[in-house]
């Protein structure tokens, strides 16, 4: 009995110096003043707080200077208005002027690049050959196009691109000494959907992707910007004509 109590005495020395500190520390908070820990405590709340707002305003910043350069840096007219659209224009569609129409600078081929003109032209000729007139007697044969849909590619960087065009107008074909030979005269209007679509790195590796490397690099760039895609109607429209024997359409 002895020894045992004289055991346990010892485990309860050994013991007692971690107790003590325990002790101590527990003494030392209680002793802080409450006022000191409540300011401490709104110091890293503070501090906390202040961090999270540099952040989001260096983000903001950043976000700022980045898109702010995109816009400058686009040339001035058509391309900075598209660049500002998809910047602050929600997604709505951007209806483009006649001028604007006629600063894209677009080429497109009545007879080739619309499926409803090749169409129609053929039909012409088959009713041209059939009509009984001499080759020496000029005489016309006219049909109405509506609505037909082709394509156009616009010149104008930083504008369209590969862009949907309507024409509107009357397709003539001329049957005289030298044949028959087709023209059309009428109306356009154009349509787009303007959004960055950088093409995969294999197309554009292969040469495929239909934009040159300047023009590729600033896609990536630019789809890095904060904005929203949008589609492209004409408020008006151009007057285009062709000759057969030209190689693109006259837009005025």
């Amino acid at each position: 009995m002895q020894r045992t109590t004289r055991e346990q005495g010892e485990a309860g020395r050994e013991a007692s110096p971690s107790m003590t500190s325990a002790s101590a520390g527990a003494a030392s908070a209680s002793s802080m003043p409450q006022s000191l820990l409540a300011l401490q405590r709104a110091a890293g709340n503070q501090a906390t707080a202040a961090f999270v707002q540099r952040s989001w305003i260096d983000d903001v910043w950043s976000r700022g200077i980045f898109d702010g350069s995109m816009l400058a840096q686009a040339d001035p007219g058509l391309p900075r208005s598209f660049i500002n659209h998809y910047m602050s224009g929600g997604g709505a569609a951007y209806d483009l002027t006649r001028a604007e129409m006629i600063e894209v600078d677009a080429i497109t081929n009545v007879f080739s690049w619309f499926p409803a003109v090749a169409a129609e032209r053929n039909r012409l000729i088959t009713v041209a050959e059939a009509d009984p007139a001499p080759p020496t007697e000029y005489k016309q044969f006219t049909a109405a196009i509506s609505g037909a849909r082709g394509r156009g590619v616009a010149q104008k960087n930083q504008t369209l691109g590969n862009f949907t065009v309507t024409l509107d107008g009357t397709l003539t074909l001329t049957k005289g000494s030298t044949g028959v030979i087709a023209e059309f005269a009428g109306t356009a209007t154009y349509y787009d959907y303007w959004d960055f679509d950088p093409k995969p790195m294999a197309t554009f590796a292969e040469g495929t992707s239909g934009r040159s490397t300047a023009g590729e690099l600033k896609t990536w760039v630019g789809a890095l910007m904060e904005g929203t895609p949008f589609p492209i109607n004409s408020a008006d429209t151009v007057a285009v004509s062709q000759h057969q024997l030209d190689d693109q359409a006259d837009i005025t």
